[in-house]
């Protein structure tokens, strides 16, 4: 971008945006998108980044637009880089760590932008940035499940820092983070109270409302409720959740807004009664948090999909659905180690032991239990290790055996006290008052840093020798419930481990004592082991008369893994109880670190038994590829990712006699198998690629490929469909060339094709040559009878007219005899034969004579209109003539008869021309559609009387019209109708309804082919 003006456009943008933000103005997003329109339009600059970066928080917090947003985020990343843009480096690598990285990345993922943020910052002289960018990585760094012991450090270094540097504000953000480290640690008087080495809650509180300082209020609160929450105190837990919410937006966006949903929802169902319904108005937020965090998880499962399942667990808990309940915390529990956050593992582990433990489940619960210690202790929370111990005594009875072992003697039974005191918020252990704590914390980090069985063994007796006061110690490992001496050491000389000998061969351990602790699972101590009455017969004790002896279990989780055995055979009481007391401890660790050996024995035998396994799999990869190598076609795997991207890892080398490309080239995306689709297939193969993706159904389609050197193939591919846990789906299959196949499909389709049109034509001619062979048999026959009748109706019609003629001058000449003649008996004669009445009728009767004949010729016309010969030329005619004509033919079968009255014919003729056609062949088709007309109705009268029908009688109707330039001619009856199932065959090729002997099913065929290919029209 070089336009100045757009540049000082993005610029000013830029710098009013962290305060349209800051206080909720609605300009900041149209801020935001400005800078990002400039940018797309004009090209990209240096400050174009932080525009980028403001409208991927937009996108992910504000509109749920996740993926795009981060999209936009890392695009700033890319530009910054490219650009070496510095100036914005700060601003953009804040505001990524604080509101989008996190989005679908792990928090952990943030904390080295943050850092180069911070370094960056100083480097610049930029120190406000400098101070948002270091308090960021305080809180990331704490909801990520970072040690506490390291995080102290590391925010106190932060701390110190922003304020030699003068950023108040921000190194109080940090004080705020830094105290309930300190509180978790056992470092501050009241695990809940914000009170000690970083500040002191009620003056600080005060100083941030006075301030006004909403992120403040809303940070010190959430961590308010967190500490009132994991330590049991609701009420006050339930005041900061409310003042939380009120300072709410100030955290909007950052990672502790997920962390407050899981808080206020665990709190709300830690205070509702079991067996409640679902649609309980307490669950309500619960349910809205749920929502949200929803959404969260959705796109980063791996930072808060646990926070869903342990919320889950706790309302089917409050529901009574147990067995839902148990599924969402072991969800819970292992998302949480599979992502290392281990404070949430331990909250997760306590609440299914307090699930199980209401539930009446001790055994289980107590499994729990010790597993939220362990992860407690790991993440260094020693106040909430205390609060357990205190809480749960019973539950965690198997880890505090190892400390609280009662020893016996015949004379003296040492009672120890715990390891970790409860009588106040911090832990501490009764060995540091007599032994240098330091050697402690060193023998235990040497134990616990071996992870190899034989390292540790020698390290641990090495120890043990070294601190404990004895001469010699023994070490047997439990392997199938049997006892197996596994290593040992005596003063002055090196330990010998990996033995395998099991103790009942063995000669340097008194059995009967070894057999006892391995029975009670008790830490024995005997101050002097000649006068022990149990043992004076054990032959080891006779033969080598040791003096002091202490034997002691290695338990983890109750449970005996193994035994340590050792002796003095200088002093008797040579094991006090600060020496037990130690080895306790290091048994402790012994424990988790042969556990750990354990684990790792099994994981490097599993790591021999995988190498053995990819050595076979190399063999069998070596077959297969030799197999695909020699399929005709090509065996591949195609990947799609969540998000589209499409991938092709393994395409066999058959990819280049059937595609003309190396497969290589193909498998490193030279080139895509899309690429060579025939464009006229590739939708539709991108269609069932899809329908396949979303059902999981096997992939199954042809298509044509047109190849670099043009030729075009068809292929056929097939797969089955795989969705893997991260979304991605992945296809293994095959492709084949079947040109071939579809050249000799196309060679039999088109052969099918000229027999079926054969067979339409020879139909066709067929209906054509009964047509005409029936239009000329009727033709001749009605010429015939019309010739026939014309010839004596002719002759007939002649002479009456002469008849008319004579009659009239005979009538004259009787008018004059009759005038002139007397009265005589010419006149009675003519009185007696009513000559008046014969004058005067006789001239009608004859005018009824001309009007029969005039009729008799109108049906001869009629006739030959109806027979008239079609030419092979297209001739005027009017249609009407042509339906009458019809309708005279038929008018026999119109008439009553017995059974039913005559039908009635309605005719609405339309003003329509004479048309071109041929006429045979149009009154060919009125004839049949008539007939059936007449047949229907006549079917439709069966099972009705006379009066039945006369009541409602039968309609032929006759329309013709004249629409776009086309006649129209409706005939239709009010017969009851035809089916679907009949309408779709009627004009088929010998279909018919009527009975056997009644019809040829050709009429209708005839009618369709006469009209639709004669005429060109529609039927």
């Amino acid at each position: 971008m070089r336009d100045v003006e757009k540049l000082g456009t993005i610029k000013i943008a830029n710098i009013i945006s962290p305060a349209a933000y800051l206080t909720g103005s609605a300009l900041f997003p149209l801020l935001s998108t400005l800078s990002v329109k400039l940018s797309i339009q004009y090209g990209n600059t240096s400050i174009s980044a932080y525009g980028y970066v403001n409208y991927g928080n937009i996108l992910c917090n504000f509109f749920q637009v996740v993926d795009t947003g981060t999209q936009f985020g890392f695009l700033a990343l890319q530009i910054i880089s490219k650009l070496d843009a510095k100036a914005s480096k700060t601003d953009v690598l804040m505001l990524l760590g604080l509101f989008v990285v996190h989005r679908n990345s792990h928090i952990q993922e943030t904390l080295p932008l943050l850092q180069e943020g911070y370094t960056t910052a100083i480097e610049f002289g930029n120190l406000v940035l400098a101070g948002y960018n270091g308090h960021s990585f305080c809180l990331n760094s704490f909801w990520c499940g970072q040690s506490l012991a390291t995080l102290e450090q590391e925010i106190c270094a932060y701390c110190h820092s922003l304020m030699q540097l003068n950023q108040l504000t921000t190194a109080n953000y940090c004080r705020i983070y830094w105290q309930p480290v300190l509180n978790l640690l056992g470092l501050a008087e009241h695990t809940t109270l914000l009170s000690g080495k970083a500040l002191e809650e009620t003056e600080f509180l005060q100083q941030l409302q006075s301030a006004k300082d909403g992120y403040g209020l809303y940070i010190f609160h959430l961590y308010k409720l967190m500490l009132c929450f994991l330590f049991g105190e609701i009420e006050p837990a339930k005041n900061h959740a409310i003042e939380v919410r009120r300072y709410f937006m100030a955290g909007a966006g950052l990672v502790s807004e997920p962390v407050f949903y899981l808080y206020e929802s665990l709190l709300t169902l830690a205070q509702l009664n079991p067996e409640l319904d679902e649609t309980s108005e307490a669950l309500q937020g619960v349910i809205e948090n749920q929502t949200k965090l929803q959404q969260w998880a959705y796109h980063a499962p791996m930072n808060y999909q646990h926070k869903v399942d342990l919320v889950a667990a706790e309302k089917c808990r409050v529901l009574g659905q147990k067995a839902e309940a148990i599924e969402f915390y072991e969800k819970a529990i292992s998302l949480t180690k599979a992502n290392e956050y281990t404070q949430e593992e331990a909250l997760a582990n306590e609440l299914a032991a307090k699930f199980y433990l209401h539930w009446g489940k001790e055994r289980i619960a107590g499994e729990y239990m010790i597993a939220a210690y362990y992860a407690y202790a790991r993440w260094g929370a020693k106040a909430k290790v205390a609060d357990l111990e205190a809480r749960y005594p019973q539950l965690l009875a198997p880890i505090l055996e190892q400390i609280r072992s009662p020893l016996s003697t015949h004379e003296t039974i040492f009672t120890l006290g715990s390891v970790t005191s409860t009588s106040s918020a911090t832990s501490s252990s009764s060995v540091s008052v007599a032994l240098d704590l330091a050697a402690i914390l060193k023998a235990s980090q040497a134990i616990s840093g071996e992870i190899e069985l034989e390292k540790l063994l020698s390290s641990l007796l090495s120890i043990v020798i070294e601190n404990a006061g004895a001469d010699k110690c023994v070490f047997m490992l439990l392997r199938d419930d049997r006892l197996l001496i596994k290593g040992s050491i005596t003063e002055g000389s090196k330990p010998v481990v990996l033995q395998r000998l099991p103790i009942e061969e063995s000669q340097e351990i008194p059995l009967k004592l070894i057999y006892k602790v391995k029975h009670n699972r008790q830490t024995v101590v005997l101050l002097d082991a000649t006068t022990e009455r149990t043992l004076i017969n054990d032959p080891y004790i006779m033969r080598q008369q040791p003096k002091s002896i202490l034997c002691s279990p290695i338990l983890h989780q109750g449970k005996l893994m193994g035994i340590l055995y050792l002796e003095n055979n200088l002093v008797t009481g040579a094991f006090t109880s600060d020496r037990v007391e130690l080895l306790n401890l290091l048994c402790a660790q012994a424990a988790i670190s042969l556990e750990n050996a354990r684990l790792y024995e099994r994981s490097q035998n599993y790591a021999q038994q995988l190498e053995q396994s990819l050595e076979e799999l190399k063999n069998s990869e070596a077959r297969f590829q030799k197999l695909a190598n020699n399929v005709p076609g090509l065996i591949y795997q195609i990947r799609i990712q969540a998000d589209g991207s499409a991938s092709v890892p393994y395409v066999s080398s058959g990819c280049q006699t059937l595609y003309e490309v190396a497969a290589e080239d193909v498998m490193v995306g030279k080139y895509s198998l899309r690429d060579f689709e025939h464009p006229d297939d590739r939708a539709e193969a991108f269609r069932a690629v899809i329908e396949s993706a979303q059902t999981l159904t096997p992939f199954q389609h042809e298509w044509r490929i047109i190849t670099p050197s043009g030729k075009v193939k068809w292929v056929k591919a097939a797969a089955q469909p795989e969705r893997r846990e991260d979304g991605e789906t992945v296809w293994d299959g095959m492709l084949i060339d079947i040109t071939d196949r579809k050249q000799a499909e196309a060679a039999v389709i088109q052969k099918s094709q000229e027999l079926q049109q054969t067979l339409v034509d020879l139909q066709n001619t067929q209906l054509q040559m009964v047509q005409s062979e029936k239009m000329a048999s009727l033709g001749n026959l009605v010429a015939g009878v019309a010739h026939e009748i014309n010839n004596p109706v002719g002759f007939i019609c002649g002479n009456l007219n002469e008849t008319q003629q004579t009659v009239q001058d005979l009538v004259e000449h009787l008018n004059l005899y009759r005038d002139r003649a007397p009265e005589t008996e010419v006149a009675d004669h003519a009185e007696d034969i009513d000559l008046d009445y014969i004058i005067e009728d006789l001239p009608k009767m004859i005018d009824s004579m001309k009007v029969g004949c005039d009729r008799i010729k109108s049906i001869s016309t009629s006739l030959r209109t109806f027979s008239r010969a079609d030419k092979d030329y297209k001739a005027p005619f009017n249609i009407h003539e042509g339906i009458d004509s019809t309708l005279l033919i038929l008018k026999y079968r119109l008439k009553a008869n017995d059974e039913r009255p005559a039908i009635e014919v309605v005719k609405d003729y339309g003003n329509i021309p004479t048309i071109e056609c041929f006429p045979g062949q149009l009154n060919q088709v009125f004839m049949n559609i008539l007939a059936n007309a007449i047949d229907a109705l006549d079917e439709s009268n069966t099972g009705r009387s006379f009066a039945e029908i006369q009541a409602n009688p039968n309609r032929i109707t006759i329309t013709t019209s004249l629409e776009d330039n086309q006649a129209k001619i409706t005939i239709t009856d009010n017969g009851k109708g035809m089916s679907e199932s009949v309408k779709e065959k009627i004009f088929d090729h010998l279909f018919t309804t009527k009975a056997v002997g009644k019809g040829t099913g050709l009429g209708l065929a005839i009618a369709r082919l006469i009209v639709v290919e004669q005429h060109f029209g529609m039927i």
